[in-house]
């Protein structure tokens, strides 16, 4: 069974508008006289209202600020994930919040810094002392919250007087051979501690948030319209789809800048080119096997039930690309679906 789309509708406006669906005013998408798969695939597009968003940062910046206070050492704090990003699709989205060491980092020794840099703290010891601290400030702070000690990585805040989930993740910076080269800020990586296993991982959030907003400014905001549909798409079907967001954007992230710069009079127009984009990397299984993250850390679809998850994502979006097509060309719709001609006709579809 596909979407039912006044299905996915309703619970697309709850998850835009949480507490206030009921009885906020109507979003742009909402007033499109058009028919529900169409609205529902416009609406998918469009980022959540921004004044939710500066809520999740908002308590963000007061766990930081209560950190700031009440550790023992120095420390920066950076946000990652897909609120910074502004791909997430519901108003109530949790949000990570790095808190960096400042006292050490460790760092490539083949960059061309690496003979300047001194030894200093031990990492391992100081990073799992830090994780130590902040479980305590954060418990002693927010007695009246669910303070989540338990997570491998991060420290969870919710309940109480918080409005979003907040995942606090300890780290320390790493230096690579390109940040030492050129000193900009998303070529700096962290490792992050596993708190049972005391495996320090690596992670490249910056770059990858980097590369996204870079095109998603050459594409004139048609990058993260495309996530987030197919976040939602992903969201409101009744297929198991377990692709996580970051293989998502980093799917988007491969596809043509010249498909996704549509204008907003023509955002059908990306539903159509998402649609063959999904169709030729199901084709394509080899090619689509070796597409790299776009922070370069790993293959996106390395394993085969990736590919089976991508070719049932496919698979929606084809189904949603007929449905809309039909309100959109009724008539034209009785006498030819083909999916080829289905797409050329919405490219020329303004709503």
């Amino acid at each position: 069974m596909t979407i039912n789309y006044r299905e996915a509708l309703a619970n697309m406006r709850l998850r835009r508008l949480g507490a206030d669906a009921v009885t906020a005013k109507y979003e742009l998408y909402e007033t499109k006289k058009t028919d529900v798969a169409t609205r529902y695939t416009l609406g998918a597009m469009q980022q959540v209202d921004p004044e939710y968003t500066r809520v999740s940062v908002e308590e963000g910046n007061r766990v930081s600020s209560q950190l700031d206070a009440g550790l023992s050492v120095s420390v920066s704090f950076e946000y990652q994930g897909s609120v910074p990003l502004n791909t997430h699709i519901k108003s109530v989205s949790d949000i990570d919040l790095l808190v960096i060491h400042e006292g050490f980092f460790i760092y490539d020794t083949k960059g061309v810094k690496a003979p300047r840099y001194k030894g200093g703290y031990e990492s391992l010891p100081t990073v799992r002392e830090l994780r130590k601290e902040c479980e305590t400030v954060l418990t002693e702070a927010y007695p009246a919250a669910e303070v989540d000690v338990n997570g491998a990585i991060s420290i969870s805040l919710s309940g109480g007087s918080f409005r979003r989930k907040v995942d606090v993740v300890p780290a320390n910076w790493y230096d690579t051979i390109a940040y030492q080269l050129y000193e900009h800020k998303h070529l700096r990586e962290i490792y992050v501690l596993d708190k049972y296993t005391l495996e320090q991982r690596k992670n490249s959030p910056f770059i990858f948030m980097h590369q996204i907003h870079q095109k998603d400014k050459i594409t004139q905001g048609g990058t993260k319209k495309v996530i987030r549909l197919l976040k939602n798409v992903k969201n409101d079907c009744y297929r198991e789809i377990e692709l996580s967001t970051y293989d998502i954007t980093s799917l988007v992230w491969h596809m043509p800048n010249e498909k996704l710069n549509l204008s907003t009079e023509s955002e059908l127009g990306l539903l159509a080119n998402v649609q063959k984009y999904l169709d030729l990397l199901c084709r394509n299984k080899e090619y689509t096997k070796g597409l790299d993250t776009p922070d370069g850390s790993r293959k996106i679809i390395d394993s085969d039930e990736k590919f089976e998850w991508l070719s049932e994502l496919s698979f929606e979006v084809n189904e949603m690309t007929a449905a809309v097509y039909k309100e959109i060309f009724p008539i034209e719709f009785l006498f030819d679906q083909n999916l080829s001609r289905v797409t050329e006709k919405l490219m020329e579809a303004r709503v």
